[in-house]
């Protein structure tokens, strides 16, 4: 189904769920992400076309934290912005961690984890897109 032509990139992922076992710093995650229509998370994707948002991934972590990313058209190209809300439920923490300080050093590592993610991407997507995507042979 999800290979199915003619479908959008959002049809392809809302709906489903990833299951993430990862490092964010020194801790291992093991994350699930369930994806989701960002209006359906609060965004007025209305307002899409305007802000010039051609692109999104978002989603509710372990089914507490949301996830978003949106891609914006810019006069150089485009830019990601990401954005984690912790606030949504509970947060696990280890028996005696202020809940806060974990929020906020998991938020970290995530920052940096993205940059570190997005950065080494950014170095084959463009090609891989060029050799597979629309209008290639």
């Amino acid at each position: 189904m999800l290979t199915q032509p003619g479908l959008t990139d959002a049809e392809r992922y809302i709906g489903n769920s990833h299951d993430i076992i990862e490092y964010f710093g020194a801790t291992r995650g093991e994350l699930t992400i369930e994806f989701h229509d960002p209006a359906k998370m609060g965004l007025d994707t209305s307002r899409f076309d305007r802000a010039r948002v051609h692109a999104h991934a978002c989603g509710i972590i372990n089914g507490s934290a949301y996830m978003l990313h949106l891609v914006r058209d810019t006069d150089d190209g485009f830019e990601l912005r990401s954005r984690y809300i912790f606030d949504r439920g509970t947060f696990p923490v280890a028996s005696g961690e202020d809940p806060r300080e974990a929020a906020r050093s998991f938020a970290y590592e995530m920052l940096i984890h993205d940059q570190s993610e997005f950065t080494h991407l950014s170095t084959f997507l463009a090609d891989i897109y060029h050799e597979f995507g629309p209008g290639s042979a």
